[in-house]
């Protein structure tokens, strides 16, 4: 196994001439992605323009306790895994030293590097001689690393390697936006669903307690200003409930959705007395 060493860098960063005109376009290119998947390839994309790598691991310990990992994207693989999506297609590690690289949550080049056959990742490994890992950082820890390799020894350029890891740092937190941006808009999609669902229920027991003749309150239009009512008697039954959450979740719609509510509340209330003793 490689040892995992500091390197020194020179602070003027030998870079190529039109690496600010990459960089430039890159950032143009990935403004225009809203969802992580196409982020995701752009950035790979305009990352061979940058650095030339023969491998590419990315790995989390998100939700995992030493020495275990998940290796969430190679370039080995013939099928991609969305790793928010299928993570349980994921293939789960134990140990070795992209555990150690991970763990140790530091950039790190491997000029020269040797891999014990006993390791759990050595295919990955198979044919590279170097290798740079970079650990990109949530709420302060390195929870995920990407790992980049050569067939060369002494491959990567140690000059140009602190302005690698920042521009792999902001394409993770980039990602971390998106995927957030997605978790919020399904959430919110979820929310309305049932919104709607549930509303639609609420007309159906309105429609059947005015057919019965109980006198209710249809809560579909503005809500007027009113007192709050007594707390019931009885449980609540689950349309109630639910409204009581989308209240709590929706304060632009509390007075609307309170007033239906009630309307519903009353319209319970209603064939619960029509039914008698029984519905109890």
């Amino acid at each position: 196994m490689g040892s995992l060493r500091h390197a020194t860098y020179d602070v003027r960063m030998a870079l190529p001439a039109d690496s600010l005109d990459k960089v430039v376009s890159l950032l143009r290119d990935i403004s225009c992605c809203t969802e992580p998947e196409a982020l995701v390839e752009t950035y790979a994309q305009r990352r061979k323009e940058m650095i030339h790598v023969d491998r590419t691991v990315s790995l989390s310990r998100r939700d995992l306790h030493p020495p275990f990992y998940r290796i969430t994207r190679s370039d080995l693989w013939k099928q991609p895994v969305n790793p928010w999506k299928q993570k349980d297609l994921l293939p789960l590690y134990r140990g070795g030293i992209l555990a150690e690289l991970l763990y140790e949550g530091q950039p790190r080049i491997i000029q020269e590097l040797r891999i014990s056959s006993d390791d759990p990742a050595a295919d990955y490994f198979s044919g590279m001689r170097s290798l740079i890992a970079i650990p990109h950082f949530d709420g302060g820890e390195a929870l995920n690393m990407v790992v980049h390799m050569r067939k060369e020894v002494a491959a990567f350029d140690e000059g140009g390697f602190p302005y690698l890891v920042l521009l792999s740092g902001l394409f993770g937190r980039a990602i971390k936006g998106l995927v957030m941006a997605e978790e919020r808009d399904a959430a919110r999609k979820s929310l309305q669903d049932q919104y709607l669902a549930v509303a639609q229920l609420s007309d159906t027991v309105l429609e059947q307690a005015k057919l019965l003749g109980i006198n209710v309150v249809d809560g579909g239009g503005d809500a007027p200003e009113a007192a709050a009512p007594a707390a019931p008697a009885r449980p609540l039954p689950y349309p109630i409930a639910v409204f009581d959450a989308l209240v709590a979740s929706h304060e632009t719609a509390v007075l609307r959705v309170k007033t239906r509510r009630d309307g519903i509340e009353k319209a319970f209330v209603g064939l619960l007395e029509r039914l008698g003793p029984a519905a109890s």
